[in-house]
Formats: structure tokens, sequence, C-alpha cells
């Protein structure tokens, strides 16, 4: 049985990727700093929820986890957008 060298299966053009979609794939350097940005924000954000709700039910240690989390996206938000500039 030969392999196959058929390449109509496949897009070889980069410009028609999915991931050319996001909005942190656009041309544009400031939307994809921005895009970035906002992610990392919601999933600081995400922590921060997860560790009230976690010290509120009781659970005070995972709930600094969770802050401990938090700060080290915002750590590492301040490092991406600050490199980015």
């Amino acid at each position: 049985m030969a392999i196959s060298d058929d390449r109509r299966a496949m897009d070889l053009d980069l410009g028609n990727s999915p991931w050319q979609m996001l909005p942190e794939m656009v041309a544009d350097y400031r939307a994809e700093r921005a895009g970035i940005e906002a992610g990392l924000l919601v999933l600081e954000a995400f922590h921060h929820v997860s560790a009230a709700q976690l010290v509120k039910l009781g659970f005070r240690q995972a709930g600094h986890m969770r802050l401990g989390a938090a700060v080290a996206v915002a750590k590492l938000r301040a490092d991406i957008v600050g490199a980015m500039r």
C-alpha cells in the first residue's frame, strides 16, 4: 500500500487558518495586545470570584490559593503587556 501525497485535502495557506479569526490574532498590534490583556483579566476575575466563594464556604486555605493564582495571573498580564509596549 503506497502513501498518498494528495495535498488537496490540506489547506496550505496559513491566511485561511481559523486562528486568524480570534481577536488576539488580528493584524493590528494594539488589538492583539488588547485581546491578550482582556483574556488574562477574565482569568484573574475568575480566580478572585472563586476565592471569595471558597472563603465564604469556609475553605480559607483553598481561597488563599485562588488569590495566589489571581496574583500570578496579574503579574503575568503585567509582564506580557509591558513586554508588548
